[in-house]
């Protein structure tokens, strides 16, 4: 499993041409609606539309993920026994994305 990893961490730092242009489309669709976002979530959301249908990304704060883009396909919550903890894991799909634009 690490070396999957750092294959994808060599291959995509610096990123690609491919990740680049998502970053700056998903940049603009962002902005235009006044969407805040970290420059890291959008390197995440980048790659993951460049992986689209063989990645998923899985992440515990729904306020970083603009869903009208990034569907939730599974909730995972964890309860700990002290703290209840929800997980959701999201897809990027160009179809079904136009669909609902």
């Amino acid at each position: 499993m690490i070396n999957y990893y750092q294959k994808i961490i060599d291959y995509e730092l610096p990123f690609d041409r491919k990740v680049e242009e998502n970053t700056k489309t998903l940049t603009k669709v962002l902005l235009k609606r006044s969407a805040q976002i970290s420059y890291t979530d959008i390197l995440l959301l980048a790659t993951l539309m460049k992986y689209s249908g063989n990645m998923y990304l899985l992440s515990k704060d729904k306020s970083d993920i603009p869903l009208f883009l990034f569907p939730i396909k599974a909730n995972i919550p964890i309860d700990t026994g002290e703290t209840n903890y929800f997980y959701s894991i999201y897809s990027f799909d160009l179809k079904t994305t136009r669909k609902s634009s």
